[in-house]
């Protein structure tokens, strides 16, 4: 029983695993979106990011 309970806990782990670098992969374009935004709009736009 407990090879089936580490199997599902191995599976968890590593669907969260994937949805985590998804996570990470959106967080980072969207800075980059945010910073190419402020880098277009000026300064003004850098200072509301650093504001959030």
């Amino acid at each position: 029983m407990r090879l089936k309970v580490d199997v599902s806990v191995a599976k968890g782990m590593s669907a969260l695993e994937e949805q985590n670098a998804k996570l990470k992969k959106l967080l980072a374009n969207t800075m980059l979106d945010v910073s190419t935004l402020g880098e277009m709009l000026g300064t003004e736009a850098r200072e509301l990011n650093r504001s959030e």
